[in-house]
């Protein structure tokens, strides 16, 4: 047939085929067709708040290494559960030494809330470079419907981890309660996800959202110090104890809590944003003054924070700056970046000052862990604790450029090595590098 010229039956044809591709596009377990169009795909090269860096590599760089980085982390951690069938779910691999065992006799964890939080807010941010993300981040958000906490009834929230013994994933025991951590970034991810793709779809994103966010002011946050707490099962605990008052440093999320202030008017998260920067002024004024270090864990005793005692929690620096607290840099980093908020401009500045001085401007000299006085706790480096430096890093002045463009380069040109360090590092990339979504 010559060009040009077109057929009953082709056209028939055509329109069944379009109408197939729409109905694939609706189904819930779909993952081989590509996602709508996102509002704000990546590259999204954010306004920021107030003063704050670019990496002198140049944005289109920049963009490039997020991009290849993504890549490489989506292929190594995101997996699909083998043995559910109802669905395509799909969950971010933790332990990387897991093997998808065919003998019971081999149970071992594959995945936390943390994980699914972080992969969720990673799909959600790179769709429009990513075009299977929207169907990606359902199937996500599948995984964490099936494992929801035991504590409390109907709850929304995630149960923390999950197991494969070679013939399903399942939680049970202790692991079925919730770490806020997780909590917070699903309920962000679901946020992110509104405003990529609308909640007309599959899914009522922003219904999704609510539900949560309001489950973790029930649940994990202290109505006193209005700070978060652990998770929901501290609520068996005496008011008293160092559990009930207690928060982890890492879980200063302010960023996402004043997101959740914005979609959930019915209560206080302003309270809770000043709370927490109530908690970091107490701790910092009496233990970190130079430093501007935050413990992995902290308690509230007669109106003051301290210090988490050595191994009452994970480690001997449970009351240092540890493998919890590595985060603060980011997450509060973060805040500055998004609200311009002055508490966390001020907390990057000491915390700045104080790390290029102990470095000397060169980051491989970052070790893992440190006493909230400065002394180093490690006698090696960690990805973990440098990538987040590279978010407090771009909220400093033209000073510390250098700085700057020194952990940009560093981060970057770093491999895959495990889950912790790689998702933080794909996370910190997107933040430094100009592509956090403001909500």
């Amino acid at each position: 047939m010559k060009e040009g010229k077109r057929t009953i039956g082709k056209e028939i044809v055509s329109i069944l085929l379009m109408t197939m591709v729409t109905v694939l596009l609706m189904m819930p377990g779909c993952t081989n067709v590509s996602s709508a169009s996102s509002s704000a795909p990546f590259p999204q090269h954010t306004a920021y708040k107030g003063t704050y860096l670019t990496p002198s590599v140049g944005q289109t760089k920049v963009d490039q290494q997020t991009e290849a980085f993504y890549s490489k982390w989506k292929k190594r951690y995101v997996r699909k559960d083998p043995y559910y069938t109802k669905s395509t779910t799909r969950f971010v691999l933790y332990n990387q030494q897991h093997q998808m065992y065919k003998s019971a006799k081999n149970t071992v964890a594959v995945t936390t809330s943390e994980a699914q939080g972080y992969g969720m807010i990673i799909t959600a941010t790179m769709a429009g470079y990513d075009d299977n993300a929207q169907a990606y981040f359902n199937s996500m958000y599948r995984y964490y419907k099936r494992f929801k906490s035991s504590q409390n009834s109907g709850t929304y929230l995630m149960a923390w981890r999950q197991w494969d013994n070679g013939k399903r994933i399942y939680a049970s025991g202790n692991d079925l309660s919730s770490a806020s951590d997780g909590d917070i970034d699903i309920a962000y991810a679901l946020l992110l996800a509104d405003r990529q793709w609308g909640s007309s779809g599959a899914y009522d994103y922003k219904a999704a959202a609510l539900n949560i966010i309001r489950d973790i002011y029930k649940y994990e946050v202290n109505k006193t110090s209005h700070t978060i707490q652990y998770g929901d099962w501290v609520k068996w605990e005496k008011h008293t104890s160092r559990n009930y008052t207690g928060t982890r440093s890492s879980d200063f999320i302010m960023a996402e809590l004043r997101a959740f202030a914005a979609a959930d008017t019915s209560h206080s998260w302003a309270k809770v944003v000043s709370g927490t920067y109530s908690a970091v002024k107490s701790m910092r004024s009496r233990y970190s003054k130079s430093t501007g270090l935050l413990p992995d864990f902290m308690y509230r005793k007669s109106g003051k924070f301290y210090p988490a005692k050595a191994y009452s929690k994970e480690s001997a620096l449970d009351g240092g700056y540890g493998y919890n607290a590595c985060r603060d840099p980011w997450r509060i980093g973060t805040d500055y970046l998004i609200s311009g908020s002055s508490s966390a401009r001020a907390e990057m500045a000491v915390l700045n000052k104080w790390i290029i001085k102990k470095t000397s401007g060169d980051s491989s000299k970052i070790v893992a862990g440190y006493k909230l006085s400065g002394k180093k706790a490690a006698n090696y480096s960690d990805l973990c604790f440098t990538a987040p430096f590279m978010v407090s890093a771009v909220c400093g002045t033209s000073s510390s450029q250098k700085w700057a463009d020194e952990l940009w380069n560093s981060v970057a040109a770093k491999g895959t090595t495990n889950y912790y360090n790689d998702t933080l590092k794909m996370l910190c990339m997107i933040t430094a590098g100009d592509n956090w979504i403001k909500l």
